[in-house]
């Protein structure tokens, strides 16, 4: 077996799916995203969570609100991607703008590392945090976002038969899926 791993925008990866070069794809489901032509699995629902750096002035603030971030250094999505589009829904559903935006990047980790310094804060994907937990670089804040659960979907083409390992590996997601729901 080979598996090849590859990380990036949700509409890039569909688009991989759909020329079939890769046999399934693991990530959220915005919308409509899942085309007639594709057959989902959801995995499990996950939000998107404020991160802050753990030694930063709203990493020791007990009693955060989303409004009171806006003059934060914030590194967000772009506005274009389909996770900047859920970023900038959970703002208006609070009443907000989206604050303005020192660095835009889809590179999580790059967002994670800008995080770190305790100069900037973030909206990542609950996932995120919950595999740092042992990182001592990042604090969760406790501020509760509207409209931002998401479905965790395999996808795979409908008029594509799924090779064995492919539905093993399926299978193993929704063992993998069941560990991180548990954890919310």
């Amino acid at each position: 077996m080979v598996f090849h791993l590859s990380a990036g925008e949700a509409a890039t990866i569909y688009r991989a799916l759909e020329e079939r070069r890769v046999d399934l794809v693991i990530a959220p489901m915005f919308g409509s995203m899942t085309e007639e032509h594709m057959h989902a699995e959801i995995l499990y629902e996950e939000p998107l969570v404020v991160v802050a750096g753990a030694r930063s002035a709203w990493a020791r603030r007990r009693n955060n609100k989303l409004a009171e971030l806006m003059d934060a250094v914030w590194t967000l999505p772009p506005p274009d991607s389909l996770r900047g589009s859920v970023v900038a829904e959970t703002f208006r559903a609070c009443g907000l703008d989206v604050p303005p935006t020192t660095v835009f990047t889809s590179v999580t980790p790059a967002r994670n590392a800008l995080v770190a310094t305790g100069r900037f804060v973030s909206m990542v994907q609950g996932s995120v945090m919950k595999f740092n937990l042992n990182n001592p670089a990042f604090k969760v804040l406790p501020i509760d976002l509207p409209t931002t659960r998401r479905p965790i979907g395999a996808v795979t083409l409908k008029t594509r038969t799924l090779n064995p390992v492919a539905r093993l590996f399926i299978d193993c997601a929704h063992e993998v899926a069941k560990a991180i729901a548990g954890r919310d």
